[in-house]
């Protein structure tokens, strides 16, 4: 009677256990789950800003925004082609193009910065503007080959002419 008695309360310990392991990962699987949820992309992408600052040379250092309306202000500071600020509206469907680019690209996913392996090359940075979050990616040269794609097609769209209306500085 004692053998069946002590097998009995082994099989318990055995079947405690188990139970206990179970409801160990039952608790902890939909907080495993939840953590490895794909995260949704950002939606409602207001502007876009690129900087190219300068380098240790005569590297132009200017900053282009392209907001959703299709308003492009371009700052030029030092070195560059047109210093000042300059605005155009480029049309609500060229910005969605270069917005759309960003959204597709999941350019909200980007680390906050990238090293910078060679500090004498001009940087490359980007503020990127949602409804309710700023994104900033700083180094973005040395980041994704798709955010020198889009600073590409940033600068295309950049180019100051005649067509570009020149905001007068703010005099103290």
């Amino acid at each position: 009677m004692r053998v069946w008695l002590s097998l009995k309360t082994e099989k318990y310990k055995k079947m405690k256990k188990s139970l206990l392991f179970i409801l160990f990962l039952a608790l902890l699987l939909p907080a495993a789950i939840a953590k490895h949820k794909k995260a949704q992309p950002q939606k409602d992408l207001l502007s876009v800003t690129m900087h190219r600052s300068a380098c240790f040379g005569h590297c132009p250092d200017y900053q282009v925004k392209v907001d959703k309306g299709g308003l492009v202000t371009y700052t030029g500071y030092m070195f560059a082609k047109d210093s000042g600020i300059y605005e155009k509206n480029i049309g609500a469907a060229a910005a969605k193009n270069i917005l759309a680019t960003c959204t597709r690209y999941r350019i909200d996913t980007c680390k906050d910065i990238y090293n910078n392996t060679v500090p004498d090359l001009p940087g490359l940075h980007f503020i990127v503007q949602y409804k309710t979050v700023t994104k900033k990616i700083a180094n973005a040269g040395f980041g994704p080959g798709f955010l020198r794609e889009i600073a590409g097609s940033i600068d295309a769209i950049a180019q100051v002419d005649s067509t570009w209306k020149h905001i007068p500085a703010f005099k103290r």
